[in-house]
């Protein structure tokens, strides 16, 4: 598999959660910014950036680029956040942490040997949550899905949580508190 197969596989998970791939390079404050990929979503206040390992092997360079990307959005006051997503050989633990001081870094395995789920899994904070239950069954209504958590969360502790949700956000809120937060403040 080539390094622009391993590229192709990343864009267009991307693609198909809406994301679009940007014409190169790109200008920010009259700088132009090129990587083997830059995507965008409409609305969202994203930019990313897809770089292959392998074709941009220089540590030096490769961190110059990111953080002059990153410095240009600063400059332009842009309210895009930058993510860098790396395929293929993952970058030494230095350069991995200089570029995490400047934007939210994704590792993606390359080639063959990656499975669809392991590149799903590493892409899975860009992507749309998946709430599907896994049978056919179409949900109708609230009454369902409360049936269906409770089956599977079947527990005392949890019950107020599925009471306070016919009452508004203050009474969750305050029920998720009580379940989730104050048993750890006593200890």
């Amino acid at each position: 598999m080539s390094a622009r197969d391993n590229i192709s596989r990343v864009t267009s998970l991307l693609e198909q959660a809406g994301y679009q791939e940007l014409t190169q390079p790109i200008i920010i404050g009259g700088i132009p910014f090129e990587a083997a990929a830059i995507l965008a979503k409409d609305k969202w206040l994203e930019l990313i950036t897809v770089i292959d390992t392998v074709l941009d092997a220089d540590a030096v360079a490769l961190r110059g680029r990111i953080e002059g990307l990153a410095r240009a959005l600063d400059l332009v006051e842009s309210r895009r956040a930058l993510t860098v997503i790396l395929v293929g050989p993952r970058p030494s633990q230095t350069l991995d942490s200089e570029l995490k001081q400047v934007a939210r870094v994704l590792s993606v395995p390359a080639g063959a040997e990656a499975a669809e789920s392991a590149l799903t899994d590493a892409l899975a904070v860009l992507l749309p949550l998946d709430l599907s239950s896994g049978s056919d069954e179409a949900v109708t209504s609230w009454s369902d899905v409360q049936a269906r958590l409770r089956g599977k969360y079947a527990d005392e502790e949890i019950e107020p949580i599925f009471e306070a949700v016919t009452h508004g956000e203050a009474q969750v809120r305050s029920a998720l508190r009580e379940t989730l937060v104050e048993p750890f403040e006593t200890r």
